[in-house]
């Protein structure tokens, strides 16, 4: 769990608009998303993707 806190606050940081709705959706991408009981997002690249999707369309 604490590479995920780590790339949580990676995340956060990365934020154009660290709002509670966009912290909420890392939050949610991070720690509740599972496929067959993997988490949806594992990886550093697979942050970024979603922060670089949230900055630009939700991030103003």
């Amino acid at each position: 769990m604490k590479d995920r806190d780590l790339l949580y606050e990676e995340a956060i940081r990365s934020l154009k608009n660290p709002s509670k709705t966009n912290m909420q959706i890392i939050k949610t991408h991070l720690f509740c998303l599972k496929v067959n009981d993997d988490y949806v997002i594992n990886t550093k690249e697979q942050i970024n993707d979603l922060v670089t999707f949230i900055n630009c369309n939700n991030g103003k």
